[in-house]
């Protein structure tokens, strides 16, 4: 009898620990939510807002999925010697600058692109500390030179450790400031959050053309140099932001993503960065995202803006196809809809 039910409790305790394994691996390997923290814990019960809140699951999802369990690592001797030093450099501070990296003739042709050529204004921020517009363009030679650059691909892969993907279609970025950036202490307007202390995605590294020349006295991205390296997960949502007397007293030097017409500027979002705000100065860019995999932002308006002067992805090697697989489908392995949400469960060369 005793033996029986010895049994029964190991029966009922393998039951248990199956549901409990299963239920973590797909909750932490199977989702594919929307990651960003205004959305994320939305719908949450309040035990589980307190659990992820203490845990931070989403950007430890992140990590687990694209990037400690990815089975397809990019070797380091794939790696060009010329590219070597930048990957380590981008590694150890967490940001990275090409100067010259297009000339400014180029420069003033993509600014008439945008103005031009761009599909109706995507998305305007226009509050107390400036305005911010995105405007999505249509690929002509410059930009796809830029966008699909191999050197570009190569920094990205080499940084990862591993394939990267083409995370968001390139846009024409352009903030005008209104005021100056506010201490952070007293910084408590929307509009403020961008030029306090934050970071973003992870496994997310932003690229910026720059279309003007930009200095310490503008408008510009400033970096909290090695915080690439750490683990930011907050206990709370507004954790999320750091104050200008705690950037002091981790003691790291400041970077000022600044530069001339023409250089490329590129930096990884999980790191501490905010933009600082000088009144009345304005910054022109090209940007776009390179990402692990994970936040891919596909959109037909935006395939169908792309590929309208000329554009064609028959004219790419399979590399830079696989690069931009994300954004631009090649093949569909079930399922009809184009939804975001549905993209993601049917992409099978990027998401498990």
């Amino acid at each position: 009898m005793g033996t029986l039910f010895m049994k029964n409790i190991r029966r009922k305790a393998i039951t248990l620990t199956m549901i409990v394994l299963s239920k973590i691996y797909f909750t932490v390997f199977c989702w594919n939510g929307n990651f960003y923290y205004d959305r994320y814990f939305a719908n949450c019960r309040k035990v589980d807002l307190f659990i992820k809140n203490i845990l931070r699951m989403g950007r430890i999802k992140i990590y687990l999925k694209y990037k400690l369990f990815c089975p397809r690592r990019e070797k380091r001797n794939l790696i060009s010697d010329e590219n070597k030093k930048d990957v380590e450099k981008l590694k150890k501070d967490g940001y990275l600058k090409i100067e010259k990296f297009v000339s400014p003739d180029i420069c003033d042709k993509l600014i008439l692109l945008a103005e031009n050529e761009g599909r109706d204004v995507k998305y305007i921020n226009e509050q107390d500390a400036g305005v911010t517009t995105y405007r999505y363009l249509p690929i002509d030679n410059n930009l796809a030179g830029i966008w699909v650059n191999k050197k570009i691909v190569e920094l990205a892969s080499g940084y990862f450790g591993r394939t990267v993907y083409a995370a968001m279609y390139p846009h024409y970025h352009s903030i005008t400031s209104k005021s100056d950036s506010l201490p952070t202490k007293i910084s408590t307007a929307d509009s403020q959050i961008n030029s306090s202390w934050h970071y973003d995605n992870p496994l997310y590294l932003a690229c910026f053309i720059l279309l003007s020349d930009v200095d310490v006295n503008d408008s510009h991205t400033q970096y909290l140099e090695g915080t690439n390296r750490c683990r930011n997960i907050n206990l709370y949502q507004r954790d999320l932001y750091m104050s200008d007397e705690n950037v002091k007293a981790t003691k790291r030097k400041v970077a000022h993503l600044t530069g001339k017409k023409g250089d490329l500027v590129i930096f990884d979002e999980s790191g501490f960065h905010r933009l600082w705000n000088s009144k009345g100065s304005s910054r022109k860019a090209i940007k776009f995202e390179i990402s692990c995999g994970n936040d891919i932002n596909m959109n037909y308006e935006d395939i169908y803006n792309c590929l309208s002067i000329g554009f064609k992805l028959d004219d790419l090697d399979s590399k830079s196809l696989s690069y931009l697989s994300g954004l631009f489908p090649q093949k569909i392995k079930r399922g009809y809809s184009y939804t975001r949400r549905e993209y993601k469960t049917m992409k099978e060369d990027i998401y498990f």
